[in-house]
């Protein structure tokens, strides 16, 4: 891959586990390694779930495998002030040069109440103040 391509800076969150006192663990993310990628936006979705639509934007990473070669599900994304979670990721098998990874910006629309229609469309509407 050339560095040309690899425009953005992510930085790549990695959960550690600390205990918590109990016998169990808390799992907490810390700041990782800042590296650059190539992004690209790939499609959107949503869903209902618990009364809310959630919104999720897939986006796909491309990273040098030299720079982050332990890259897991369990890592997290940080671009420009988002979130990004790891779905899935694969290393290009061409001499280990790169890693695509595939992660969602997800938000959830739980303010203003909405109606779900017939025709599955989302009707977002104000909530009336009390």
């Amino acid at each position: 891959m050339r560095a040309g391509n690899l425009r953005n800076q992510i930085v790549i969150k990695t959960l550690t586990e600390s205990p918590d006192g109990a016998g169990g663990y808390t799992g907490t993310y810390s700041a990782g390694k800042t590296i650059w990628a190539k992004i690209r936006a790939q499609n959107g979705f949503r869903s209902l779930e618990d009364s809310r639509i959630n919104l999720d934007n897939l986006f796909e990473f491309t990273i040098r495998y030299d720079d982050f070669p332990e890259i897991s599900q369990l890592n997290k994304i940080v671009y420009n002030s988002g979130e990004y979670t790891i779905k899935s990721f694969k290393v290009v098998q061409e001499r280990k040069k790169e890693i695509i990874i595939m992660a969602t910006l997800g938000r959830t629309v739980s303010s203003p109440e909405f109606i779900l229609t017939e025709s599955a469309e989302f009707l977002i509407t104000e909530r009336s103040g009390n």
